[in-house]
């Protein structure tokens, strides 16, 4: 049976979904009982990933209705969570537009996101030949949107792997909270992909080695009415480094994380998130007794925690959707 990162429990109006806080070290569930805790977990980062908080705030949204919350604080308190992810408000819009059964709206919302990314990985896989190095970054994987074998960047690879194409894939670990060392490596291990870990700022090293034949990323949000898409901070980076290296960059995204409303992309919120994630670490001791926080930054210094990039359509080579891959000027166009 395969895992999933959020689901409901009409038994007890209750969301269950994995703590990824606790990953790699440990995978476990909690559950939650209303939309502020909700929006809670959301901000904390146990449940991540564009797709996944998107299915979390559509069930906190079910729930608030479920419960007789007041439905607009419910919805602001939702919203600003995490408010570069458009996935999020299309969750909960989708939810109060059909309230006259909030939990089975919620519950189709979802299963779209899982439909779409099997086709992500239908026709992603199609781009990947024999034995490629893939680059992805952050955690755009199954952990990042609902169903186990999934996601977004990730979906292609496993559909190639499915296909014995062997891919490589080259994981950036994804300063400062690393969810590429964490959650992406987890995932692939487990899916049994081929797969290293490398510093974020080696990556055009290996480009320039000729070791990287693609690059593959998830978003959190695309501009459908200019192309532009907002990421993991470091995306833009990649970019430009995939454009002066010659290798083509992908982005893949449900129709979830498109924002059909906004026609200025220089409007969108960038969320800034507190400096101590830069200045300290979680892990593990090596004899895997505990896990404790470590301060790895000089205590009196300010650090910068942009949570997002924006990367401009100019340097995408296409988008991979749930109705094949297309350019920017389609986006608009797909349903």
């Amino acid at each position: 049976m395969k895992l999933r990162t959020v689901e409901y429990d009409k038994s007890i109006n209750a969301i269950n979904l994995i703590d990824q806080r606790n990953l790699p070290f440990k995978l476990n569930y909690i559950n939650c009982h209303d939309s502020e805790e909700c929006a809670k977990l959301i901000k904390n980062m146990a449940t991540r990933g564009a797709g996944a908080i998107g299915a979390m705030a559509a069930y906190g949204m079910a729930q608030a209705i479920v419960n007789e919350e007041l439905v607009t604080g419910a919805y602001k308190t939702l919203l600003y969570a995490r408010p570069t992810a458009v996935d999020l408000k299309n969750g909960i819009d989708y939810v109060l537009a059909n309230q006259d059964d909030p939990v089975k709206a919620a519950e189709n919302f979802v299963e779209g996101i899982v439909k779409d990314c099997e086709e992500i990985k239908r026709h992603g896989s199609e781009l990947i030949g024999k034995r490629e190095g893939i680059l992805t970054h952050c955690n755009a994987g199954w952990l990042a949107f609902v169903e186990e074998g999934t996601g977004s960047a990730t979906a292609p690879i496993y559909g190639a792997h499915d296909q014995g194409k062997e891919p490589f894939v080259f994981v950036d670990e994804t300063r400062p909270r690393l969810q590429g060392s964490s959650l992406t490596a987890w995932e692939l291990d487990r899916y049994g992909v081929n797969h290293a870990i490398i510093t974020d700022n080696s990556a055009a090293s290996y480009m320039a080695r000729g070791c990287i034949d693609k690059i593959i990323t998830g978003t959190d949000r695309i501009v459908a009415h200019t192309g532009h898409v907002f990421n993991k901070i470091g995306t833009y980076s990649l970019a430009v480094l995939a454009r002066y290296h010659g290798i083509p960059f992908y982005i893949a995204a449900p129709l979830s994380t498109l924002d059909r409303d906004t026609k200025d992309y220089k409007v969108v919120s960038i969320e800034n998130r507190n400096e101590e994630e830069v200045k300290q670490i979680t892990g593990q001791t090596l004899h895997m007794e505990e896990e404790i926080e470590v301060r790895i930054a000089n205590k009196n210094s300010k650090a910068y925690n942009q949570a997002f990039d924006v990367t401009p359509p100019e340097l995408i080579t296409g988008y991979i959707t749930p109705k094949g891959i297309v350019k920017a000027d389609e986006l608009l166009g797909i349903h």
